[in-house]
Parts: C-alpha cells; sequence; structure tokens
C-alpha cells in the first residue's frame, strides 16, 4: 500500500482538496494519483510552533500523508513540570 492510498483510507475527505482542480491551478495541472504522490513525496513542510494550532496542522498533515515533515518548537518542559508516570 503507497502512502498516499495509506492515508486516503485514514482520511477520505481530507482528499477532496487533492482531487480537484481550483482557481489558482495552472492549466496544465491535472488532478489524480500521480499528482497525489508527487506531492507527498517531493513536498517539504515546515511548522514553527507545535502548540495548540501546530499540532492540529500536524495531524492535518499526517493524515494527507506528507512524508516531509519538520517542526520548530522552542518550547520547554521543566521537569517539576512535567506529569508522573502513573503507578
Amino acid at each position: 500500500m503507497t502512502a498516499a492510498s495509506h492515508a486516503r483510507a485514514r482520511a477520505p475527505a481530507a482528499h477532496t482538496a487533492l482531487r480537484n482542480t481550483g482557481p489558482s491551478a495552472g492549466a496544465n495541472f491535472c488532478p489524480g494519483e500521480d499528482t497525489k504522490e508527487m506531492l507527498h513525496s517531493m513536498i517539504k513542510v515546515l511548522v514553527i510552533g507545535a502548540g495548540g494550532l501546530g499540532c492540529e496542522l500536524l495531524k492535518d498533515l499526517c493524515l494527507l500523508g506528507f512524508l516531509n515533515l519538520d517542526v520548530i518548537d522552542m518550547d520547554t518542559i521543566e521537569v517539576p513540570a512535567a506529569p508522573a508516570p502513573a503507578a
């Protein structure tokens, strides 16, 4: 199973955007499985901040099947603030 087909099985409604052309698409744009495979394998995405919005964005990008994700988040967790493991 390819990455795109696996992602499509997990989130079928999210792939509507990759299946249709839009007003900004070039004249040579042809949506389809080959285009989605190319997008998933070639595009690199940088997400800065993995807080409330960044976390949801990362989840959605993963569900869409994007493979090259980089995350920059400068938050730190101090040891006293970290949750204790359940006994």
